[in-house]
């Protein structure tokens, strides 16, 4: 009975710091950065990719079928590399200037820091009952990802104690490596939608 009344007491922790960072996302990751949830931030991880997937989905006509598992799969795999390559960068440039970070710590607040796209699917329905023109669905979207490469770099400097120059300078790294990586990115995205579509006319 002790152990379930813990549980219970201890379950509302991890939402009510969702909702804080919902409320005000700055604040509440620096307060939580040192120790921060690594279990929540999988959580979200999955429930945006489970959303944009299922966005995807509903904006294109694609229909249920499982092509949506692989495509889920693609979609955390997408965003994982995306993490791990930038996470990986500000690390070594972390140790370039002998500043001391923890890449899981990052990690976890990286994922914390993607709430903003668990709007993309309820704008996704009014998109697709009202007859708005689908193109207004990325926009969103292409809104809410730079806000969260904001957030990304905030929290990059802020773990690692950049100071200005050195952040200017992880900057133009990571600039760079963002746009190296995005066009595979988005050839691998678009390679797995044409690959959706196909195995629906078969």
């Amino acid at each position: 009975m002790h152990e379930i009344a813990e549980s219970q007491e201890n379950a509302p922790v991890g939402f009510g710091i969702l909702f804080e960072i919902i409320k005000n996302s700055k604040k509440t990751l620096k307060e939580i950065s040192a120790s921060p949830p690594h279990s929540l931030g999988v959580v979200v991880l999955l429930l945006v990719s489970l959303e944009l997937v299922l966005n995807g989905r509903l904006i294109n006509d694609l229909g249920s079928g499982p092509s949506a598992i692989n495509q889920f799969i693609r979609t955390v795999f997408l965003i994982l590399a995306a993490e791990g390559i930038l996470i990986f960068a500000a690390h070594k440039m972390g140790r370039i200037f002998y500043r001391k970070g923890d890449p899981k710590s990052v990690w976890t607040l990286f994922n914390l820091s993607l709430w903003p796209l668990f709007i993309v699917l309820p704008i996704g329905l009014v998109v697709w009952t009202s007859g708005i023109p689908p193109f207004l669905n990325f926009l969103l979207f292409v809104f809410l990802a730079g806000k969260i490469l904001t957030d990304w770099k905030i929290i990059i400097d802020r773990h690692y104690q950049f100071n200005r120059w050195q952040s200017a300078l992880v900057v133009l790294v990571l600039g760079g490596m963002v746009y190296a990586v995005l066009p595979i990115i988005l050839l691998f995205s678009f390679l797995g939608t044409i690959s959706d579509l196909i195995s629906l006319v078969r």
